[in-house]
């Protein structure tokens, strides 16, 4: 006999109808369980569901065929809606929302969409009924035969792309937190999903002749869902016991400690009291079911987020200061308050002390601040060469070099302002050389006579026999010579000096190993060519120069200098040393100083030799003002150019673009040229 689809089709609304009764009792047990009225509402969907399932592919009659299809697919769309809605709830920790919204918009869309259309969504009308049929196995059941409404189409495809998307979202979600049972879930549920619907599309627009699957696949979903809640009841079950396995040790735990603890309930009533707070606080005294504000004043008002400070009275008697924490705790009573916390009545009264002394710490803080003293450096470094430390990269670029040479026997020409130090560094030079046990002596042209160097270099020979005796210039033999102030010498001096450094270099019969190092205020380059020193002595001390940057080009390290010219002028003054506010530091920081290091030292020297307390005292009006400079015949810049222009022009005559024109020998384009000459208002004849 074939197969009766009705029997099948009753056990399945049965079983779907026991689910429901099952869910129904939960509800009514447990009253404010969402997920129980959704699981309840499915079952009972899918039972309706398969019924009218039952009735229209049973029924040979085309109409009513047609108005069971319309009320069996609207079912199935709400069906779905509450599938998703349930899947949802499942994972509602979810943040992104999107494909969850997608998923409603379009269940909902395609609902009102089939129930604005006469015949439906799916058929605009039921031509006739095709049966399908199978004496071994099923009895008749009637399939449409019919036009498919143009609308159908688009709406399956983003109904079934909108679902598919949010699942996968879910999937996806639930796969980055390794929640393999909701993947597995949600696997199956696709699978299931795609399969039937897929299936039962290619029925309704002709392509395959089978009976509907999705009558059928909601008994998986169903079960698969009711699963999923047992599963998550299970766990409840088990968090639920470790849960109250936690607040029996945070019983025994408060009971014994020794700390302050009240708990009150929803209408701020005591309800509980430790062991060592009813002992302390509380003897002799029944407070169960009081008002706790009674007791502890001020509980709103919190020092930080998490502490209170908090007054205990037992009475009229002003018992303990303490300092408590709000502790908030879930129980199925509701929503309890602990406070906890410990008494600080003697560190109360201790900390207004404190407070008082605190303030008389401010005022002297305050003073100080006015006063700006200047932090100074380690102490250690006041002993070392102030000059070769820095903050400046140039100044530490000449640090370096400084170092790298210190060993060669080469000539050194030292360039730089007066007083930026050259004598310093040059002796700096000696000291950290190979050279530092040896001889040394400084020659300095500013103030020795004109004859002078030759006494240091008198060593000289006549056909080979030495006509002078030995001089200075031999007892320095591996050491070093400083000429300080090069440009001074005589131009007979010039030619002895640029004679022995020649000597050097041929390594003739009378050269010596000295080391030289010269030093210079001026520009030698410009006094060659004003015919004031010899252009050989020049080149040969231009081999290696150093430029000593002037002060203005690292105020930064004034600060330091200060510190070492301070230090230094007390001890030999024999007095205490002195400090230096931020404001005198800024001060000579904002002075130009023409007299560069030297000037600063001298500067400070009298200052510490003229302040009368322990705070360097700035005798000298130091100006703030950046030097004025008078306008000496400059021009400006766009009278420099409109002059140079029309001297371009006129060698040019006045021919604009082409070849050998003004804009080519100015290199720039004519558009350009004719710009500037309409703004320059340079015209030709004017």
């Amino acid at each position: 006999m074939p197969f009766q689809l009705e029997y099948l089709n009753n056990l399945l609304v049965g079983f779907f109808l026991s689910i429901a009764l099952i869910q129904l009792i939960i509800i009514i047990l447990n009253k404010s369980n969402y997920i129980n009225v959704l699981l309840f509402s499915i079952a009972l969907l899918s039972a309706v569901f398969v019924l009218l399932s039952g009735y229209c592919h049973l029924t040979n009659d085309p109409i009513k065929h047609l108005g069971y299809y319309n009320l069996f697919f609207l079912i199935y769309l709400i069906l779905m809606f509450l599938i998703i809605i349930l899947t949802q709830e499942f994972n509602k920790d979810i943040k992104n929302k999107f494909f969850y919204y997608l998923a409603i918009c379009s269940i909902v869309i395609t609902a009102l969409i089939h129930l604005t259309l006469k015949n439906g969504i799916v058929y605009q009308e039921i031509l006739a009924l095709k049966t399908l049929s199978n004496s071994t196995f099923i009895e008749d059941y009637y399939l449409p035969e019919g036009k498919i409404n143009v609308f159908y189409p688009f709406f399956m495809v983003w109904y079934f792309i909108s679902i598919f998307l949010y699942y996968f979202s879910i999937l996806i979600y639930n796969y980055r937190k390794k929640e393999k049972q909701q993947v597995h879930i949600i696997i199956s549920l696709l699978i299931i999903f795609i399969s039937s619907n897929l299936y039962d599309s290619l029925i309704d627009i002709g392509l395959i002749s089978s009976i509907f699957i999705t009558d059928y696949a909601v008994i998986p979903i169903v079960i698969l869902f009711n699963y999923e809640y047992a599963s998550k009841i299970t766990d409840y079950l088990k968090t639920n016991e470790k849960l109250i396995e936690a607040n029996q040790k945070f019983s025994d735990l408060i009971e014994s400690v020794e700390l302050f603890i009240i708990g009150q309930d929803t209408d701020g009533k005591i309800i509980y009291l430790n062991t060592f707070t009813k002992k302390k606080y509380f003897y002799g005294m029944d407070v169960y079911g009081q008002n706790i504000k009674e007791y502890l004043v001020n509980l709103e008002k919190s020092v930080t987020q998490n502490t209170i400070i908090t007054t205990l009275k037992v009475g009229n008697i002003k018992e303990a200061i303490l300092s408590i924490t709000k502790i908030k705790l879930n129980t199925s009573e509701g929503n309890l308050n602990y406070y906890i916390g410990y008494d600080i009545t003697d560190k109360t009264l201790n900390e207004k002390q404190l407070l008082l002394t605190l303030k008389e710490l401010e005022k002297v803080k305050n003073e100080l601040t006015k006063e700006n003293i200047f932090l100074k450096y380690d102490s250690n470094k006041k002993n070392n060469d102030s000059i070769l430390q820095t903050k400046n990269k140039s100044y530490q670029k000449v640090i370096d070099e400084i170092y790298r040479i210190r060993n060669l026997s080469n000539t050194v020409l030292l360039e730089g302002e007066t007083g930026v130090g050259k004598r310093f560094i040059a002796n700096t030079l000696v000291k950290i050389s190979n050279r530092k046990d040896r001889p040394f002596t400084t020659f300095n042209c500013n103030y020795q006579g004109q004859s002078s160097l030759f006494n240091f270099l008198r060593k000289s020979f006549k056909d080979g026999n030495l006509v002078e005796e030995t001089g200075l210039i031999e007892m320095l033999d591996n050491g070093t010579l400083l000429i300080n102030e090069v440009s001074g010498l005589s131009l007979k001096d010039q030619i002895h000096l640029y004679d022995f450094l020649a000597s050097r270099r041929e390594k003739s019969i009378y050269a010596s190993n000295v080391r030289l190092i010269v030093t210079t205020s001026k520009d030698l380059k410009v006094l060659v060519e004003e015919g004031k020193f010899d252009n050989n002595l020049y080149y040969c001390l231009n081999l290696y120069s150093l430029n000593i940057p002037s002060l203005m080009n690292h105020i930064e390290d004034i600060p330091l200098l200060v510190e070492k010219f301070i230090f230094d002028a007390c001890s030999q003054a024999g007095i205490p040393e002195m400090t230096v506010t931020l404001k005198t530091i800024k001060q000579l920081q904002s002075y130009n100083w023409p007299g560069n290091i030297r000037e600063l030292k001298y500067v400070i020297e009298r200052a510490v030799l003229t302040s009368p307390g322990k705070k360097l005292i700035l005798k000298e009006v130091i100006s703030e003002e950046p030097p004025k400079i008078e306008n000496e015949g400059f021009k400006t810049l766009l009278e420099t150019e409109k002059e140079h222009i029309l001297k371009v022009l006129q060698f040019a005559n006045w021919k604009i673009s082409g070849k050998n024109s003004a804009s080519v020998i100015l290199g720039i384009k004519e558009s350009t040229l004719r710009a500037k000459m309409k703004k320059l208002e340079i015209q030709k004849g004017k």
